[in-house]
């Protein structure tokens, strides 16, 4: 039995793609001044959101719920559990991201 193109599985493949696209784009480099890791970050976020494969996600995981917690446990969590430890490492440097 074959898959419909928009099936559960498709759905997972997409998010699967995305994360790979991402897991290359985003790096912390601890010795870099804050402000600089930040703003190409967010540069990067939006690049990848506005790709293909980031508004294939966005419009998934607005419809299915098991794909929305697989993107919060595997995407924004992690990263925003290395936001933190670089945002401390810059405060702790004396560095203002404002």
């Amino acid at each position: 039995m074959t898959e419909k193109k928009n099936g559960p599985r498709s759905k997972s493949n997409i998010l699967d793609t995305f994360l790979m696209a991402t897991d290359l784009k985003f790096e912390f480099e601890m010795n870099k001044p804050l402000n600089e890791m930040f703003t190409k970050n967010i540069q990067n976020l939006a690049e990848v959101l506005n790709s293909k494969v980031g508004l294939s996600v966005l419009a998934i995981i607005t419809e299915n719920e098991e794909i929305a917690d697989a993107f919060y446990s595997q995407y924004l969590q992690p990263r925003r559990t290395d936001s933190k430890v670089l945002l401390q490492a810059g405060i702790n440097r004396g560095e203002s991201f404002i």
